[in-house]
């Protein structure tokens, strides 16, 4: 028997007179699996902040999926990643830009099977990254554990917006960097251009409310090297670091790493992102 997932419609309010209850009913149709797959789509384009080729309209298989007149559009990143349902098999993918949304920024394809994916789409002219999601999420004790998952992806160019950078690897770091209190660093994962590390365990310090805030996480070359970025026109480069990430006990977070190596602050767009998983 195949399963069935219920996909919840719009809100319907029923009209009532004073005094009367007021029944809220929910729509719902039936999602085939065996017919059905379900997509994700993360815009990972290397672009520079701000520029002309974020896109604002989506299609899949011609059919408009998102239409807004922001700069990037009502799926990821803009706001929460959404799953759409796919026929299985092969389906297009359009991106358009302009102030009229019609100026084509990618056409390309991704091939469905049963399940659930999330499709990076990082170059005009190259087919996305597919990753199909586990069918079952590791699990801990979430009473006794404080871990939460991180699956690290790389979509960085180097200044041509051609040339991938090389295997990078992504660190936690705790303390304070202090005598008393010295950095502390925790391999997380190491992946290659275009690829996913998969799910793996980041330890949290137990809080009551299951989650750690002010987190901090360093970038670093194969070779051990730490990863470089400008901070402003004027500066020269400095180590990569990001802080202030909160994450909370037995969810999964994606860290993505997308966008340009450039040489300079003004050409340098790379983008550290974090969305959940389920």
């Amino acid at each position: 028997m195949n399963k069935i997932f219920y996909i919840l419609g719009i809100l319907c309010l029923t009209t009532v007179v004073a005094c009367e209850k007021h029944e809220i009913t929910l729509d719902k149709e039936y999602l085939d699996l065996s017919t059905k797959a379900q997509l994700r789509l993360v815009y990972a384009m290397p672009v520079i902040s701000n520029d002309a080729s974020i896109v604002t309209r989506l299609k899949y298989n011609g059919q408009l999926v998102s239409d807004v007149n922001t700069s990037v559009g009502n799926f990821w990143p803009n706001s929460a990643a959404r799953y759409h349902s796919l026929p299985i098999g092969t389906n297009t993918i359009e991106m358009f830009r302009g102030n009229n949304r019609d100026q084509l920024a990618y056409s390309g394809s991704v091939t469905l099977d049963k399940g659930r994916y999330t499709a990076f789409v990082h170059h005009a002219n190259k087919p996305p990254t597919l990753i199909k999601e586990v069918e079952q999420f590791p699990k801990m004790d979430p009473w006794k554990d404080t871990v939460t998952w991180i699956n690290f992806v790389h979509h960085i160019y180097k200044i041509d917006g051609e040339t991938p950078v090389e295997k990078l690897m992504i660190k936690g770091r705790r303390g304070a960097g202090t005598v008393a209190d010295p950095y502390v660093y925790i391999d997380i994962a190491s992946v290659n251009f275009g690829e996913s590390s998969g799910w793996v365990p980041y330890r949290l310090k137990p809080a009551l409310s299951g989650s750690e805030s002010s987190l901090v996480f360093c970038l670093y070359y194969a070779d051990g090297t730490p990863y470089k970025r400008f901070t402003s026109a004027t500066s020269g480069l400095i180590d990569w670091v990001g802080t202030g990430y909160t994450l909370t006990k037995d969810r999964f977070f994606y860290f993505h790493m997308n966008g340009i190596e450039g040489d300079a602050f003004n050409n340098f767009g790379v983008r550290f992102s974090t969305f959940n998983a389920i």
